[in-house]
């Protein structure tokens, strides 16, 4: 197995293209996803090494949701093995997951920026202020 790098992902990319399996709503299985990355899964491993190759695939699988979220598409895990392009009525819930998850990480920043003694932060700034405003306009929208 080669070392995962940026053009790996891109050549990922376009067999998955070449395959038309970028459209709204396809669905990529796993094997076909470890046959075009050439990983091959042993029947017997380490967890070092089936962590390895997890990791491999998860890199490309980012590389190509990255890729194509400018594009209106989003690559979600389907199943236990496999992945599937939502269409265009399943990005709504994606956008609100997308959302919480900001919402809950701005709670955790203010949580510690709150609970951080006043003169500790180098320099001292307004990050509980931000964080709150940033939080403010995301709960707002939601409503």
């Amino acid at each position: 197995m080669t070392k995962y790098s940026a053009a790996v992902g891109r050549d990922f990319m376009e067999a998955l293209d070449c395959l038309d399996l970028l459209e709204y709503g396809s669905v990529i299985p796993g094997n076909k996803v470890k046959e075009l990355l050439g990983l091959e899964v042993p029947y017997r491993a380490t967890q070092a090494e089936f962590k390895t190759l997890t990791l491999f695939e998860f890199k490309a699988i980012d590389y190509v949701r990255n890729a194509i979220l400018s594009g209106g598409k989003y690559l979600a895990s389907a199943g236990v093995d496999g992945y599937r392009i939502l269409l265009p009525s399943e990005n709504g819930a994606q956008c609100d997951r997308y959302t919480q998850s900001a919402i809950g990480k701005l709670n955790r920043a203010l949580k510690l920026s709150r609970g951080t003694p006043p003169g500790d932060f180098v320099p001292p700034d307004k990050q509980a202020q931000r964080a709150e405003l940033h939080l403010n306009s995301l709960t707002k929208k939601r409503h």
